[in-house]
């Protein structure tokens, strides 16, 4: 018998490395087709509901998922929290673009220097004028998670609604740029009218969760070496999860604590029964936060479904 070595399952964090990401071709192959093999420049929004994967695949984007015609830059919304303008902002988002694309002598500054007059339009077409120049058949692709923050700050009014209609402007340019938003909504259903100006540009993308396939893979594939999975085990994790990556790793990793800690590598339905049981009882506070913001109703009907097994 080998010995797990380590648990590979990850909770609570995205998914940065390609050995634990499964699945989700038909969402890179979309971005593909809709930006890569089009001549215009569009908004992709990815929308899900928390914890369905979103962040983790625009993590396999940075790492070049999409092929070498893409120039990959994530932007952390979290940069929002101390930003109190728009030219602040902007700045922050042409700072970490100059690091991702990693054009050697490519800066802030010397993106500064080349806009001159320091206008928020100015620094994005400085910035893309470089690319252009050096890599003039590829697509710049911002990828913005959680796209809300930004409603949010234009209502505090650290922003204004010039962060957006600049988006808009810039998506009009002779530059090859596009984006990627990941949030809970399609813009279409946002209620402020500001958004209205993106939408003819914008393409709606659910992110569901797994298929069974992937699912199975994500539960096996990791500790193959390790593990055999029996098909039932396999199974009841899907059924359980529905193909939720982020509770398909949340069992995995109870499930292959159980066996480190026992020095077993023989998983058994007594085994995933005691990780559910525990799970259950000592809820993550993930599920509080989903539980929290299901509406009064709704949590009565699924207590009355769960009281009836």
């Amino acid at each position: 018998m080998k010995f797990i070595p380590h648990n590979p399952y990850i909770v609570g964090n995205p998914i940065k490395t390609k050995a634990m990401f499964f699945g989700r071709e038909d969402d890179f192959q979309f971005v593909i087709r809709k930006i890569g093999m089009g001549t215009t420049n569009q908004i992709v929004v990815f929308c899900g509901d928390r914890r369905s994967g979103k962040t983790s695949i625009l993590f396999q984007i940075m790492n070049g998922r999409l092929g070498k015609k893409f120039l990959p830059v994530l932007i952390d919304m979290q940069i929002l929290a101390g930003v109190k303008s728009d030219l602040e902002f902007f700045k922050t988002v042409i700072e970490v673009a100059c690091s991702a694309v990693n054009l050697s002598g490519l800066s802030l500054e010397k993106v500064s220097k080349q806009a001159g007059d320091f206008s928020i339009e100015h620094y994005f077409e400085a910035f893309l004028f470089f690319i252009k120049k050096e890599f003039p058949e590829k697509i710049v692709l911002f990828l913005l998670d959680e796209y809300e923050l930004i409603e949010a700050k234009i209502r505090d009014r650290s922003l204004s609604e010039s962060v957006v209609h600049y988006l808009a402007g810039i998506l009009e340019s002779n530059y090859r740029i596009s984006f990627i938003f990941t949030g809970s909504t399609n813009l279409e259903n946002r209620k402020e009218e500001f958004w209205k100006i993106l939408l003819s540009k914008s393409i709606y993308r659910k992110i569901s969760y797994l298929s069974r396939n992937d699912t199975c893979r994500l539960i096996a594939d990791p500790l193959h070496e390790y593990i055999e999975y029996p098909e039932d085990i396999l199974f009841m994790i899907y059924r359980l999860t529905g193909g939720q990556p982020f509770y398909t790793q949340v069992i995995c990793q109870n499930l292959v604590d159980i066996l480190m800690e026992e020095e077993r590598n023989d998983p058994a339905s007594d085994d995933l029964k005691r990780v559910i049981k525990d799970i259950v009882a000592n809820p993550l506070p993930q599920m509080i936060y989903s539980w929290n913001n299901l509406s009064d109703w709704t949590r009565l009907i699924l207590s009355a479904l769960g009281g009836a097994y």
